[in-house]
């Protein structure tokens, strides 16, 4: 899944989130949040990760 994971980072990015593919075959997401995340951060993070996957067809709306 190296290009869907590309796909995925590139559409967190434009949602103001970091992430990067790594991975022999750059398909696993490298997050890393600062040490000092707090319960919004966190929430905006999981909220755009799932936007992201919807809108690129990959997960569910909860």
């Amino acid at each position: 899944a190296t290009e869907e994971t590309a796909e995925l980072c590139d559409r967190m990015l434009d949602l103001g989130v970091i992430v990067q593919p790594t991975g022999d075959h750059l398909n696993i997401l490298k997050i890393k949040p600062p040490l000092c995340i707090d319960t919004t951060a966190a929430d905006f993070f999981a909220d755009m990760l799932d936007l992201a996957l919807v809108q690129l067809g990959h997960g569910h709306s909860w």
